[in-house]
């Protein structure tokens, strides 16, 4: 494709939010990327590490079984608290190489847990995506479609769905935000129109599939939704999607593309972070990155 049609295209000014990028020294850092500095020199294994990022935070490990795919989730609920965040993993380690599928999608650096460890509403929940976590144990409905073209599938957007109802209801809530790091943002928005949550949030994510694979001449997702072809139906719900300003995975142009579209953007916000790359360094400065939001005031209501 000629390299002019992804080019953005200018929103108004009132809804985009630009910040700077702010540099940290060490002695800055929050006490989680410490802690993930020893994990990862300690630990050799993807579940331990998980197992031990949700420990320091106090976040219990439970398998939700849905139909037909079992979620790992890591928890720390306050019974009858109103407000749950849920926090959705990325697409893990998905391949192995760019021609070779993985035979464990589950991550290496589990970004999304990252940004729930260090979220300190009353509530939290984080999932993983099916077959991350617990393919072993449920290795029969695994099958590597869902985690290449089939990773954004109707059933796996109603796997996700059943696993919330489920922390809704075990935590006696009745209010949703739902929090998504690059894939787990898309199956965020494909959530919402089902979910209603009142605050969606999407981390360096995908927001156009058919956009995304045509920019890096990927085959297309076809047993996949498209998250574009819905976020007409919850511009009534409030979104933040943060931006990497170096993220070559998924280039910020395709982001205001796809929302540029939108016929009515008061509720959208675009918040472009220009250091930050599709990995860097989201977990690093989470906390100050939800206070830009007032994340507690909404706790407060």
């Amino acid at each position: 494709m000629a390299k002019d049609q992804w080019l953005p295209i200018p929103l108004p000014a009132a809804q985009i939010e630009v910040n700077m990028p702010v540099l940290f020294s060490l002695r800055k850092l929050h006490l989680p990327v410490w802690l993930l500095c020893q994990f990862l020199s300690a630990c050799h294994s993807r579940h331990e590490l998980a197992h031990q990022v949700a420990d320091s935070a106090q976040l219990a490990a439970q398998i939700i079984q849905t139909t037909p795919i079992a979620v790992q989730s890591f928890v720390r609920l306050t019974p009858g608290y109103p407000l749950l965040t849920v926090y959705l993993e990325g697409d893990g380690l998905a391949w192995i190489t760019p021609t070779r599928l993985s035979d464990d999608p589950t991550p290496k650096n589990p970004l999304a847990l990252l940004l729930a460890a260090q979220d300190r509403s009353p509530s939290v929940a984080y999932l993983a995506r099916p077959c991350q976590y617990v393919r072993k144990e449920v290795a029969d409905p695994c099958a590597p479609r869902y985690w290449s073209n089939a990773r954004y599938a109707p059933e796996v957007v109603e796997a996700l769905a059943q696993a919330i109802r489920r922390l809704l209801q075990q935590a006696g809530a009745t209010r949703l935000r739902l929090v998504g790091y690059s894939g787990g943002g898309t199956l965020a928005l494909l959530l919402a129109p089902t979910l209603q949550p009142e605050h969606v949030v999407t981390v360096a994510a995908v927001l156009d599939t058919e956009a995304w694979t045509g920019h890096h001449q990927l085959s297309p997702l076809n047993l996949s939704l498209n998250p574009s072809s819905r976020l007409g139906e919850i511009t009534h719900i409030q979104q933040t999607h943060w931006l990497g300003g170096q993220d070559a995975v998924v280039p910020k142009q395709l982001s205001y593309q796809a929302l540029s579209a939108l016929p009515h953007l008061r509720h959208q916000s675009l918040r472009e972070v220009g250091a930050f790359t599709h990995h860097c360094c989201w977990s690093d400065h989470w906390p100050s990155l939800l206070q830009q939001m007032q994340w507690y005031a909404d706790d407060e209501r």
